[in-house]
């Protein structure tokens, strides 16, 4: 026998409320025989699935409408968001591809290159949709492993060619090719080196750079 609406939605919401990721968000739940929309804020894009996920893995639960608005807790600009979404991705060991490239518009993610595979395309678009204020993504990652292959190989020409200069030998730079267009991560303790590389990366063909490099003074 079909859970009453007012029994169904309470339920929906005890689940919802003992998520930790969900138990402070603002969600109002709707049903209608089965049916559940799911209305209400969330910070992030991340929370609004997890809140769909929640509420279709009930047993009584027949359709899931999301309705719900991602509203971060913060501004953040556009440039902000795609950094961090860069700083995440890089931090993601299983996810290491110098073929990925962020780009932010509005709360819209988009992912484009190159991944080794589906799985990793998919984990690509988690860690994105993770940070606050992405409200949606927009995934044309392309599983091609020859093509990350070959851009690894040249990232790492590349990253030799930096390490030859003088004092930069022990400095962490990371680099994102994809097509003629390159992203620098990473931290040095001067400004020089900051630009050196993106002097020496231009050499290799690189059109395009987005210099995020941070530059941090070393403690004496």
């Amino acid at each position: 026998m079909p859970m009453l609406n007012e029994h169904l939605e309470h339920h929906v919401s005890q689940l919802l409320l003992a998520h930790d990721d969900l138990s402070s968000q603002r969600i109002t739940v709707l049903a209608n025989n089965g049916n559940i929309v799911l209305a209400g804020r969330v910070q992030s894009f991340r929370r609004k699935l997890a809140a769909q996920e929640v509420a279709a893995a009930d047993a009584n639960v027949a359709t899931v409408v999301n309705e719900l608005i991602v509203d971060p807790p913060c501004d953040q600009t556009d440039t902000e968001t795609a950094l961090k979404v860069n700083e995440t991705l890089d931090k993601a060991t299983d996810l290491s591809s110098p073929s990925i490239r962020v780009d932010a518009n509005s709360g819209t993610v988009t992912l484009t290159g190159y991944v080794g595979t589906e799985l990793k395309k998919l984990r690509a678009a988690d860690i994105a949709a993770s940070i606050d204020k992405v409200q949606s993504i927009n995934n044309l990652l392309v599983v091609n492993p020859v093509q990350v292959a070959t851009n690894q190989k040249h990232v790492r020409t590349i990253l030799q060619s930096v390490s030859n200069i003088i004092g930069m030998e022990n400095e962490q730079i990371r680099i994102s090719l994809v097509n003629e267009t390159a992203r620098l991560s990473g931290s040095v303790d001067s400004e020089w080196k900051k630009e050196k590389v993106e002097t020496v990366v231009c050499q290799f063909g690189v059109l395009n750079v987005a210099n995020d490099i941070t530059v941090e003074a070393k403690e004496t």
